[in-house]
């Protein structure tokens, strides 16, 4: 799902994506930021502190602060139809067949299945966590 809603392209400090320590191009899970991805590849936001979500851990999140904020969120459910690494996974509803999964991971929350009707709900929820909601390839929505 690479950006089509209303965001900024990249974020104004990250004009380019970042390189790592090496000086390389850093890689997604899926290949190239910038490449075209598979029709049947998901795309993940990341609600985070950071400028890129790829160094949430330097400005982190943290496991506390987000099982409290989601527990007490009228717009997230916690479920346990669906795990990560025995962590609590909420949803953006309540179907985890068809409802996004939020999910908290290195200092940042992973969105896995989110689609454009999901986002304004998601850039609310980020607000009042005092976070952003940035995709793979660095779009800030807003």
């Amino acid at each position: 799902m690479p950006p089509s809603w209303p965001c900024s392209t990249l974020h104004p400090d990250h004009p380019e994506p970042p390189e790592d320590k090496r000086g390389a191009r850093q890689l997604t899970r899926r290949g190239l930021r910038h490449g075209v991805y598979p029709p049947d590849v998901g795309y993940d936001l990341h609600l985070t502190r950071a400028l890129d979500w790829l160094d949430s851990e330097e400005d982190p999140l943290s496991l506390d602060d987000w099982v409290t904020f989601a527990s007490a969120s009228s717009a997230l459910t916690r479920t346990d139809e669906i795990t990560f690494r025995e962590l609590p996974v909420f949803l953006l509803g309540t179907d985890p067949r068809t409802d996004p999964a939020l999910y908290w991971q290195g200092g940042q929350v992973t969105v896995r299945g989110a689609d454009e009707p999901h986002v304004p709900l998601l850039v609310a929820e980020a607000a009042k966590l005092g976070v952003r909601l940035v995709g793979d390839d660095h779009e800030v929505y807003e």
